[in-house]
């Protein structure tokens, strides 16, 4: 009989490393199975023209505790990310400068937003981080952020602005995010503001040298624990598990799934999931994100008094960062996502260079348009992701009573999805790692 290991991790991501070298540490036997042929799951740092650049997750906050464990841990460091300068909002073909988060809108408007973000804060404090619960929560669950904006009656430059921001933390459009689940997020976070802040949010700092660092960092003690190039075809729960992959059967007693939800739900399982469980991995959809990574000679922004940062409530792209390093690199980061990032997905790479450039050229200036190097990816052409940067359920999916981070027997379950702190980020992974590792550890079944 082939040899039995106490624990199958599948997914070699933050999650499922963390949830490996808690285990390790433990003195469990671990393996980890991979399917594609690099650790980092949705992290992926690349070399452009010299320079690391995240093609993925690539930011932390000051409250992410668990990534910046990790990341002390491994003595890597952290870089600010660069906020001088006024900001600009792209609003009906107009350009409004502004300082801090908040865009400049008519006294109407922020007075509205404002009383919107407090209402949001105040609600969020009220669900349970993991799982409907009451009837109430039903029936948060059952309309869309997009409704619940209409039930206030909210300002159409306010609406676009909460649209644009959202759409870039979920990757879906407002319609599609139910707004149980998007208080559940602005729960994990501790509110509105940590999850769209640059400085003291969730787009504080970046990791000099790469975000992926993070998991090679994790990887590297573990060895040959971790196979790469594995897809798991299918699990097999009897006297223990049994993890069908491509190139044979990998048992253990038990095992850690530290991938996306739909892609456990394709999976063969033996015998078939709860309905309930089947249901809530089935009905999330991943969001859509194509990120952009351009280097300059120079930030030449800053020369006009500008940070760097646009929001776009209105047209092809959503935001730009000021992505210049430590060194001297000067760099932007521009994001599209949801619809926008599905139009210039289907895009020639030279059209969406064309439409990219031509959208910094309007705002900050001809400069704009002569980058040294430019990189982009799209997720939604990951087939062992499915998208970026998280996935959500459906409006009114998910079962009342389900907690997912409960195990099924000897099946646990971890992924950024999963997280009751900072879902959907790099921090939400490695806590939710530790968390089912955790359970094994203690007993929990």
């Amino acid at each position: 009989m082939a040899h039995q290991h106490d624990v199958v991790v599948v997914g070699a991501g933050p999650s499922g490393l963390a949830a490996a070298t808690t285990l390790v540490a433990a003195g469990l036997d671990v393996v980890v199975l991979e399917a594609r042929d690099r650790v980092g799951g949705r992290t992926w740092t690349v070399d452009v023209d010299g320079s690391p650049v995240d093609l993925g997750g690539q930011w932390v906050g000051p409250t992410q505790h668990h990534l910046l464990d990790v990341i002390a841990q491994l003595g890597l460091t952290t870089s600010p990310t660069p906020t001088s300068g006024a900001s600009t909002l792209v609003l009906r073909d107009r350009m409004l400068t502004y300082r801090g988060t908040i865009p400049r809108l008519s006294a109407l408007s922020l007075v509205q937003l404002q009383r919107s973000l407090w209402a949001i804060d105040r609600q969020a404090r009220r669900v349970d981080p993991a799982a409907v619960r009451t009837a109430r929560d039903a029936e948060l669950d059952s309309i869309s952020l997009a409704e619940w904006m209409r039930t206030r009656h909210v300002r159409d430059d306010v609406e676009s602005v909460v649209r644009t921001a959202m759409r870039i933390v979920f990757g879906h459009e407002a319609e599609d995010i139910p707004f149980l689940r998007f208080l559940q997020y602005v729960r994990a976070a501790g509110g509105v503001m940590p999850l769209v802040d640059t400085s003291g949010g969730a787009q504080d700092a970046r990791i000099v040298g790469g975000a992926q660092q993070v998991s090679q960092g994790l990887a590297a003690p573990l060895g040959d624990r971790v196979r790469l190039g594995t897809p798991v075809a299918g699990v097999r729960v009897d006297d223990g598990v049994e993890v069908v992959t491509g190139t044979g059967v990998v048992r253990g007693r038990q095992v850690v799934m530290a991938v996306p939800p739909r892609l456990a739900a394709e999976l063969d399982w033996e015998p078939g999931l709860s309905a309930v469980r089947h249901r809530w991995l089935a009905a999330h959809e991943m969001g859509t994100t194509l990120k952009t990574q351009i280097l300059y000679e120079r930030p030449f922004w800053r020369d006009a008094g500008n940070s760097g940062e646009i929001v776009w409530a209105d047209g092809d792209l959503d935001v730009a960062f000021d992505n210049s390093t430590d060194g001297g690199r000067a760099g932007l980061v521009v994001f599209a996502t949801g619809d926008r990032g599905r139009r210039l997905g289907r895009a020639t790479p030279d059209d969406r260079r064309r439409t990219v450039l031509a959208n910094l050229t309007a705002v900050l200036g001809a400069e704009a348009g002569h980058p040294v190097a430019y990189i982009d990816h799209d997720w939604d052409t990951e087939v062992f992701s499915g998208g970026c940067p998280v996935a959500t359920p459906t409006v009114g999916a998910p079962v009342a009573g389900f907690d997912p981070t409960i195990p099924d027997g000897p099946v646990h379950w971890a992924g950024t999805e999963t997280s009751t702190v900072w879902r959907g980020y790099i921090d939400g992974a490695i806590a939710a790692g530790r968390r089912a590792a955790t359970d094994i550890i203690t007993g929990v079944a």
